[in-house]
């Protein structure tokens, strides 16, 4: 991955939280003081962010590099570091520092702000004691009078900064800039051998398989012979010889540079690359910290540990020279113990015991649900199996229904077609009598002349006569044939239409009933409890119920037991008692519908 690429992949990753910049303020206190030890008059007069000016830049500044500044500062009741840039990419730092989980060893980034002047800045964890080549320095004196103390001390610097060092790694990230001046010091009591640090200035860092640029400027005198000598990437074993440099830094308490004969950079870069020009032993340089120092600056490589294994060599080492103490517990501090073990032994015993209890609950609960559930399901499916019979039984009734409709149609056309023809008929027998009573009247009249004109009318008269007594009787003959087929079709629909008047009015009256019905009957609704048993309205018996409750009783004619119980709209229910052949069941519209009628079938079910 190119540089370019890959700061333009920082800059999309840079998210983290914007803090207003009138929440954070300068420390410019004189003498410097941690903002919980200013009175509030003091905590307002110090300068914001949107208010400040030079001098404030001045009294509020702690440190300052190659590109940027710090400044002492406090964010709500914390103190913080405020990094201000000069130059270079405020999104490389904060990037990189962004990609760092939470580390005990590493020191954490709040947030950014920006200024009136639309500056950016760095909201950091704020270490009180500075750097660490400062602090060193300082107590330099204080450290060489007392060696074991300063070996201690050594040591759990060492292994911390390691710590924090792979944590830097596991992120995927080198810091390529590891120095003293870049360990900042949170705490040290040298009296109770007592300290804190942690990894700061991720200025530089960046992605392990990132190549470095011929013209980026590095500190020579901290990095690698083959960064120096190929130009080659970093890598971690890069980093490590820059952890062997500063533990050389350590044990010269921060007060030379290293190679600090050689004045020119140039002969520095030269020599190193080559092999020529290596660090030294301090004087006074405990040989157990001189030799991590000597492992870490191999000119190999390869035979550099990784910062996991330094991790562990120091924290062998510091075990095996400075031992934790043991101390044998009192006669009454065994009694507590035992008193406290007693007493979590009975918390563990109660706390198994509500668990238990909790989890026999919780199996019951569920036992019950999956009752319920069975219960609930058996029910719908008995629900669904009636419903599925009463959809058949209505569409097996439908299709009878269809049936009879169509053959009574059927029946009602022949019937009609038998009258049309009969009507006819009996029409053309009434025009041959009334031709036949003309020629009567005319064979009547010419019966009384006796001339020859007249018996030849006369004879024509008689035949004529002849004939329509025949077609008379033809007539006849036909218009009885077709009474006869009238009338037997008659008697073929006469049980059909019987059926249709008997389904007419079970329609009307389950019509009426329908209308007649209480709004309180509800699908399920209990409609009857005969012996402890519950009938419900999705029982077959109580299907054609509308607007009627039933209750058990014994029925005269031995059918099902039932005693009806008429819904009121303006009252409570009214209960006619036991039912007898022929009661009243029902009056809707003033139409009585009885134990004896068909409809009543409907409602006894």
């Amino acid at each position: 991955m190119a540089i370019d690429d890959w700061e333009e992949k920082r800059h999309q990753e840079l998210k983290f939280d914007m803090i207003p910049s009138i929440d954070i303020r300068f420390n410019t206190s004189r003498p410097r003081r941690q903002v919980r030890n200013l009175s509030q008059q003091e905590r307002d007069s110090n300068p914001t962010l949107d208010n400040y000016s030079d001098d404030d830049l001045r009294l509020a500044q702690i440190g300052v590099g190659q590109d940027k500044s710090v400044y002492r500062g406090w964010w709500g009741s914390r103190d913080v570091a405020i990094v201000r840039f000069r130059s270079g990419n405020i999104d490389t730092e904060a990037g990189a520092m962004l990609r760092l989980s939470r580390h005990p060893h590493l020191i954490t980034l709040y947030g950014f702000t920006t200024d009136a002047f639309g500056s950016k800045f760095l909201i950091e964890e704020l270490a009180p004691l500075g750097s660490l080549d400062v602090v060193a320095e300082n107590l330099a004196q204080e450290l060489r009078a007392d060696e074991t103390g300063r070996q201690s001390i050594f040591l759990d610097i060492l292994h911390q900064i390691s710590s924090g060092m792979h944590g830097v790694v596991d992120a995927g990230l080198l810091h390529r800039d590891l120095s003293l001046r870049n360990i900042l010091v949170v705490h040290l009591d040298v009296n109770e051998k007592k300290v804190l640090v942690k990894v700061s200035d991720f200025g530089t860092s960046q992605a392990m398989s990132v190549q470095m640029h011929n013209d980026l400027s590095i500190p020579c005198r901290w990095t690698a012979p083959e960064v120096l000598r190929n130009r080659r990437k970093f890598s971690e074993k890069s980093d490590v010889y820059s952890f062997g440099v500063l533990v050389w830094e350590l044990l010269s308490f921060g007060e030379s540079m290293p190679y600090w004969q050689v004045q020119e950079d140039s002969r520095v870069i030269e020599e190193v690359a080559n092999g020529k020009l290596c660090l030294e032993k301090p004087m006074g340089a405990d040989e157990v910290t001189w030799n991590v120092a000597s492992m870490c600056m191999q000119l190999d490589p390869s035979s550099r540990p990784s910062f996991l294994k330094l991790l562990f060599h120091l924290r062998s080492v510091k075990t095996r020279l400075f031992p934790v103490k043991v101390i044998t517990p009192t006669t009454q501090q065994l009694k507590v113990q035992d008193t406290a073990r007693h007493i979590l032994s009975q918390a563990e015993l109660e706390a198994q015991k509500l668990i238990d209890q909790a989890r026999s609950e919780a199996s019951h609960l569920r036992q019950m649900a999956e009752d319920e559930a069975s219960r609930i399901l058996c029910e719908a499916q008995t629900k669904l199996q009636e419903a599925e019979r009463l959809f058949v039984e209505r569409e097996k009734q439908n299709r009878n229904d269809q049936k009879n409709e169509t053959l009574i149609k059927e029946l009602t056309e022949r019937l009609e077609n038998a009258c049309e023809e009969r009507d006819i008929w009996k029409s053309h027998a009434r025009d041959i009598e009334k031709e036949l009573e003309a020629a009567k009247i005319a064979l009547s009249d010419a019966s009384r002349i006796h001339d020859e004109e007249s018996s030849r009318q006369l004879n024509v008269l008689k035949s004529r006569i002849s004939i329509l007594e025949i077609e008379l009787d033809d007539a006849k003959a036909k218009l009885r044939a077709a009474q006869q087929g009238l009338d037997d079709e008659r008697r073929q629909s006469w049980p059909l239409q019987q059926e249709n008047d008997k389904l007419k009015e079970r329609n009307s009256v389950l019509e009426a009933l329908a209308q007649a019905a209480s709004p309180t009957g509800t699908f399920g609704y209990v409609v009857a409890n005969h012996d402890g048993q519950e009938m419900r309205q999705t029982d077959p018996r109580a299907k054609a119920g509308i607007g009627v409750i039933f209750k058990a009783v014994q029925l005269p004619d031995g059918r099902n037991p039932l005693m009806v119980k008429s819904l009121s709209p303006d009252g409570p229910a009214k209960v006619t008692g036991k039912i007898e052949v022929g009661d009243v069941l029902l009056e809707v519209d003033g139409k009585k519908v009885r134990t004896t009628d068909e409809a009543s079938h409907y409602i006894l079910g």
